[in-house]
């Protein structure tokens, strides 16, 4: 690994010669800053920017933008890392690169986007705070940390509302008939520009069902963020019921209602995506969909654990073994040996008990051994717990 970085920092230092001062800079520069990001080398494209922005008479356009794509190569360092402290540096210097490039730059095109970056960056960290809140040993720190986390989410708030204004009006200024026959660059443009508009929307959306986090769970806070994230959700859904986008915000609406104990409500939104065809650029926004829709018929109130089980084990029996091997499929799984918990535990016939009890370690397991499931510790922890209720007593010395 190291030799394949360093053999690619001699490449990106021995490609700074090969960068021309005129108009063809840019044309060169990002297809191979992108390269290096998709080969996961972020470290080395920082190095690569910091070279470029030593040569004289670069380029103006690019010179402009290199701030931002520092920023991007930062963002990329570090959701590639798993070092805590290293990640959170990167982060820390991503911050400090948009908000650069926001406060030198404010007519660059780019500026939506960099807003949309740090926005990003900020509920990134502030989950950060709340997951280090819960730790024993920062016990003294948590008020802090979640106090920090708060004003995080505030901050990223801001940071994409302006953004999403900011892309409206630049959405606005373009003609509202574009042939690309006759303007190929400019539909194309705005065709990126509108995608990125989306995308704006649904992190506007979900910033305030993360935030609502940081507050205590029966909290008016908490249910003033749940509903707000519910709302927008509403809308995006609404205005665009063309795209896959609306199914999206349709899923996530049944979430931010589940998290509001709206459960049937919650339920009849991911009946409605789990209605559409089996198609294969819809199975992670179906599969996700049924995952959450199995949690709410499981619970107590709903009563319908049995028909959690069928519906999951009919989706496992009926999907190809490359979908089986999915992250999603492991929630379905993690989803069904839980409503066999459920039901077996209101079982008086102990046969039937322990048939449906082995069959949930069997979804469990390949649960618990994967550390690409979020379900993973919760699994594991339950079949510790099956393990120990299925030995036998102590007897003799041993029950000393």
């Amino acid at each position: 690994m190291r030799i394949r970085h360093a053999l690619a920092a001699c490449l990106a230092v021995s490609s700074l010669a090969l960068v021309p001062a005129d108009s063809q800079a840019r044309e060169q520069v990002t297809p191979f800053l992108e390269r290096l990001r998709q080969s996961q080398m972020h470290d080395v494209s920082i190095w690569y920017l910091e070279g470029l922005r030593s040569r004289p008479q670069l380029p103006q356009e690019l010179a402009d933008r290199l701030t931002y794509e520092e920023g991007l190569s930062h963002v990329g360092a570090a959701r590639a890392t798993l070092d805590f402290p290293r990640r959170e540096q990167h982060l820390e210097a991503a911050r400090a690169k948009f908000r650069q490039f926001i406060a030198n730059e404010p007519q660059h095109h780019k500026i939506p986007a960099a807003r949309a970056q740090l926005g990003s960056i900020l509920v990134e960290q502030a989950k950060s705070r709340l997951a280090q809140s819960q730790q024993p040993s920062r016990a003294k720190q948590k008020d802090a940390l979640i106090r920090e986390a708060r004003e995080m989410f505030e901050e990223a708030e801001r940071e994409i509302h302006t953004a999403v204004k900011a892309l409206e009006q630049v959405l606005e200024a373009y003609p509202k008939m574009i042939d690309p026959k006759v303007d190929l660059a400019q539909y194309e443009e705005r065709r990126e520009r509108r995608e990125d508009y989306l995308e704006l929307r649904m992190a506007q959306a979900a910033l305030p069902y993360e935030a609502a986090r940081a507050y205590p769970t029966d909290s008016p806070e908490r249910k003033e963020r749940l509903e707000l994230a519910a709302s927008r959700y509403e809308a995006i859904h609404d205005r665009w019921r063309v795209l896959v986008i609306s199914i999206v915000a349709r899923r996530e609406r049944g979430r931010c209602l589940q998290e509001l104990g709206q459960r049937k409500q919650a339920i009849a939104a991911y009946t409605e995506v789990l209605a559409l065809e089996d198609a294969d650029e819809l199975f992670e926004i179906r599969a996700e969909a049924l995952a959450l829709c199995m949690s709410c018929w499981r619970h107590p109130e709903e009563k319908l654990a049995t028909e959690s089980i069928a519906v999951g084990r009919r989706w496992l029996e009926g999907n190809s073994a490359k979908r089986l091997k999915t992250r999603y499929a492991l929630a379905i799984r993690w989803e069904l040996a839980q409503a066999l918990e459920v039901v077996a535990a209101q079982l008086t016939d102990r046969v039937e008990r322990a048939k449906l009890r082995r069959e949930a370690c069997e979804q469990a397991a390949p649960v618990a051994a994967s550390l690409r499931s979020e379900h993973q510790p919760a699994a594991a922890a339950y079949l510790r717990q099956r393990e120990a209720a299925e030995l036998p007593p102590p007897q003799g010395k041993d029950r000393l």
